[in-house]
């Protein structure tokens, strides 16, 4: 049974009652205040920019909303995040490099490719979520951001564009539910063979928590254990749990082998920005390919 969640108007009050004036500090500029948050959330070789991308033409992009099957020259990644590429608001750039990780025992690699998947690429939606999470503060404390664009610091181009959702100003509610009272409602909707999971609301950057599961599977039992039936409501919890005061920023599920506790499977995710991010052992990728798909941001 899902444990009682109070109604957030009385503990915001409660909470209330305890706040004391502080001075208001000077804040640093927003590429460095974006740099310092990735850093702290565990990627010390991080590295941000913030530069404005060139506009596109108002004929580019009526030929573009006419035919989008083709991409004109003026229309780029960079500006195409901006709700008008004509007037590009700044974008985000973040690398980093991964740390060095052992190669996945029991890959099998194509002929001629140099790509062997290693226990480092597990932490990639790690990194892509807290580099979200830094643009995502520092939007609400008033910077104009287009976006994020994600690169590798070995590459010379990003990989991967986020695009800012419409609402991402809004004021977030305060952290007043304990976190003993969110791990035990996560933990009750658990799927059955989840129970044994580890849960744990923890303090994150940007003064919100983090939704941490953890459990270990072995991969044959990845095809009777749906991983979408445990990552979608927990992505739902977060929606009805931020409502009442839990002030979550961000879900982490990470399911590691039993014996070998090598890296299966890891998932990120932030339903205020229904953005979600994911990475699949080969050895299960045919059974958890698309779970990062499975929720639909409201």
């Amino acid at each position: 049974m899902r444990p009682r969640i109070p109604p957030i108007q009385f503990v915001v009050l409660a909470a209330a009652l305890l706040v004391v004036a502080a001075p208001v500090a000077a804040r640093a500029a927003p590429v460095d205040n974006i740099q310092a948050e990735v850093q702290a959330g565990g990627f010390p070789n991080a590295s941000a920019s913030i530069t404005t991308p060139p506009p596109a033409t108002a004929a580019d992009v009526a030929a573009f909303d006419e035919d989008g099957s083709t991409v004109p020259p003026s229309l780029t990644n960079e500006n195409m995040l901006s709700p008008d590429p004509t007037q590009p608001l700044p974008v985000v750039t973040l690398s980093y490099q991964p740390a060095g990780g052992t190669a996945l025992p029991g890959i099998i690699v194509a002929p001629g490719s140099t790509w062997t998947p290693t226990t480092a690429d597990a932490s990639g939606p790690l990194w892509e979520i807290q580099s979200m999470l830094a643009v995502k503060h520092e939007i609400e404390n008033g910077t104009e951001i287009a976006g994020l664009a994600l690169r590798l610091a070995s590459e010379a181009e990003p990989y991967y564009w986020i695009s800012v959702p419409p609402d991402a100003r809004r004021t977030p509610q305060p952290t007043v539910m304990p976190a003993l009272l969110i791990e035990q409602y996560v933990r009750a909707g658990l799927p059955a063979w989840a129970a044994n999971a580890s849960v744990s609301a923890i303090d994150w950057t940007g003064s919100e928590r983090r939704l941490v599961i953890t459990l270990t599977m072995p991969a044959t039992a990845f095809q009777a254990n749906d991983v979408e039936n445990l990552v979608a409501p927990v992505m739902t919890d977060q929606q009805y749990l931020n409502a009442n005061g839990a002030g979550i920023g961000s879900i982490v599920v990470e399911i590691a082998d039993p014996v070998s506790n090598l890296p299966l499977f890891t998932f990120a995710g932030d339903a205020g920005w229904g953005r979600t991010f994911a990475w699949s052992n080969p050895l299960v990728e045919a059974w958890t390919g698309d779970v990062s798909n499975g929720w639909a941001a409201p």
